[in-house]
C-alpha cells in the first residue's frame, strides 16, 4: 500500500526585487540629494566664475573709460590753452592795427562837430579809415578790405600803408588817380607775396 507520511510545510520568504526595497530608495535619495547637492555647488561655482570674469571687465572697461576721460580732458586743456594764446595773439593784433590808425585830431581840427565810430564785428577786421593832411586839404577815406578777421587785418594794414605811399610819394590828391594806384599797388603785392 501507499504509506502516507504527515504533511510538510515548507516557509518560504520571497524577498521583493532590489528596486523595491528600503536601501534602494534610501540609496537613490541619498545619490539624488548628493547629485543635487553636486549641481548646485557646480552652480555657485559658475556663477562665482562669472561674477568675477565680469568684475575683472567692468575693472578694464572703467579703466579704460578713464584713461580715454583724461585723454579727453588733457585734449581739452590744450585746445583751451591754444584758443587762449590765438585770442591773446590777436588782441595784440587789435592793439597793432588801432596803433596804425590815424588820431582823429585832424578831422576835429579841420571840420567842426567830426567824430569816427569805428566798432568792427571781430576782433581784428579789414574795416579802416584813413585821413591824410595835405596843404591843400584833407583826404579822408573809409574802406571796408576783403576778408573778416585776421585776413582782412592783414589787407587793412596793407591798403592803409599803401595810401599814405600813394598820397606821399605821388602827391596825389584826386580820389581817382589815388584808387586806381592803390588797385595798381595791391595787386603788385599780392602777385609778389604769392610767387613766395
Amino acid at each position: 500500500g501507499i504509506h502516507w507520511s504527515e504533511p510538510i510545510v515548507y516557509q518560504l520568504t520571497i524577498a521583493p526585487p532590489f528596486w523595491k526595497t528600503l536601501w534602494f530608495y534610501i540609496l537613490l535619495s541619498g545619490g539624488f540629494i548628493a547629485l543635487l547637492i553636486f549641481y548646485v555647488r557646480f552652480r555657485e561655482r559658475k556663477l562665482m566664475k562669472e561674477k568675477e570674469h565680469l568684475e575683472q571687465v567692468v575693472k578694464e572697461r572703467t579703466a579704460e573709460v578713464v584713461a580715454q576721460r583724461d585723454c579727453i580732458e588733457q585734449q581739452h586743456k590744450l585746445v583751451t590753452h591754444q584758443k587762449e594764446e590765438i585770442t591773446a595773439s590777436i588782441t595784440y593784433a587789435r592793439r597793432i592795427q588801432q596803433a596804425v590808425l590815424p588820431g582823429v585830431e585832424i578831422l576835429s581840427e579841420n571840420t567842426a562837430d567830426s567824430f569816427v565810430l569805428y566798432k568792427p564785428r571781430d576782433i581784428v577786421s579789414g574795416d579802416f579809415y584813413w585821413l591824410h593832411e595835405s596843404k591843400n586839404a584833407v583826404l579822408f577815406a573809409v574802406v571796408d578790405c576783403t576778408g573778416h578777421g585776421v585776413p582782412g587785418a592783414f589787407m587793412s594794414v596793407m591798403g592803409y600803408n599803401l595810401l599814405n605811399d600813394i598820397v606821399n610819394a605821388n602827391q596825389a590828391e584826386s580820389p581817382a588817380e589815388i584808387l586806381k594806384e592803390l588797385n595798381v599797388k595791391i595787386l603788385q603785392n599780392l602777385r609778389q607775396n604769392n610767387q613766395k
